[in-house]
């Protein structure tokens, strides 16, 4: 296995696409004008496309000004085409686009059936134009348009419900969330997820990990199938591992705990053994380190990892998390060894302690 330890960057919108597809029907037109400018010039940058039934073409729109002045010239080019959804959806496919589509039709396409068991459909909304009811069984997401833009538009939206990075021997080793929700690092079936429970717009996250394949970001939305999400590297964000000078007064007890012996307390003058860590006449003898997080020693130098989620040990075949749990990679899996012991040696000249107050 090749573990590295990758800088990565998570930059991703919450906020779905829209593409507009439109059945140019005369009678109907004017509806569609309305609730289409309406619905553009509210999902701003959004809706950057148009379609109409039966025509692959693609109508861009950069501003919602494009709608209102060239839209009535691309449905004059488009009237009375056949109620195709074919050449529209295997365009939208070829993209590989996971937004949401908004059909505007007076009656359903001539070739609905042949879409009925496919996910774009999850992904569909029909605003119903005239009163003609589409049949029952085909149980689509439909609105009627009389219902206004106001109310198309929330059922336009495709919010995130889920989302979490995970890859083959990936450990996330810090992590810093700007914006876009909070993070849950969960441990199961050998592997890490990294899970976030997404909020507002956006979301924004540094990480350092180690992995063996490239970490992927996965979001499940309420509609359509799991999506998955480029990650890209960046600079270092956050600094290396700083390891500080154990105190004079307090390298006997740390030494005593390395070696498995008694030291003579700083607060009462009496013998303790290594194990006890808080004195029964004053207080905890590590006064000045962290003691809420798993602290590793040197013999001259320890590290917290109160800001660290985990550290890697033995060239990235073990990790240990600020909670003081032990991993081992083994066999394509990590491993859960145990909770580590008081000063237990965890790497070459590396001990670890972990004591909640």
């Amino acid at each position: 296995m090749s573990q590295r330890i990758l800088d990565l960057k998570v930059n991703l919108n919450y906020t779905v696409p829209v593409i507009f597809v439109i059945e140019a029907v005369e009678e109907h037109w004017q509806k569609i004008y309305e609730l289409s400018n309406d619905i553009i010039s509210s999902l701003l940058g959004r809706v950057n496309e148009l379609y109409f039934l039966g025509n692959s073409r693609s109508y861009p729109i950069v501003l919602p000004q494009d709608f209102i002045e060239q839209s009535p010239a691309w449905f004059n080019e488009n009237k009375n085409r056949v109620s195709l959804l074919n050449p529209v959806f295997e365009e939208i496919e070829k993209k590989k686009f996971k937004g949401m589509i908004v059909v505007f039709c007076s009656k359903e396409p001539c070739d609905l059936e042949d879409w009925l068991e496919s996910e774009i459909l999850e992904r569909t909304l029909f605003v119903m134009l005239s009163d003609e009811d589409f049949p029952l069984k085909y149980n689509l997401n439909y609105v009627e348009g009389i219902k206004g833009a106001t109310y198309i538009l929330s059922k336009i939206e495709n919010p995130p419900e889920q989302a979490w990075i995970e890859a083959k021997g990936f450990v996330p080793l810090c992590y810093e969330i700007k914006q876009g929700g909070k993070a849950e690092i969960k441990f199961q079936d050998g592997k890490f997820l990294f899970s976030i429970i997404p909020e507002g717009e956006r979301l924004e996250i540094h990480l350092k990990v180690i992995s063996d394949d490239f970490p992927v970001l996965y979001l499940k939305r309420r509609k359509g199938q799991i999506e998955s999400n480029e990650i890209k590297e960046e600079l270092p964000w956050f600094k290396d591992p700083t390891w500080e000078e154990i105190p004079e007064d307090l390298k006997p007890i740390v030494e005593a705990g390395i070696t498995k012996s008694s030291y003579k307390c700083n607060q009462c003058g009496e013998e303790h053994s290594y194990r006890v860590l808080i004195c029964p006449e004053g207080g905890i003898v590590l006064r000045g380190i962290p003691m809420n997080s798993c602290v590793l020693f040197t013999k001259e130098k320890y590290f917290s990892l109160s800001e660290w989620y985990a550290l890697p040990l033995r060239h990235n075949q073990r990790v240990i998390t600020r909670d003081g749990n032990l991993y081992e990679w083994r066999n394509g899996n990590w491993i859960y060894l145990r909770k580590v012991d008081i000063y237990e040696k965890v790497d070459d000249e590396v001990w670890a302690l972990f004591h909640r107050i």
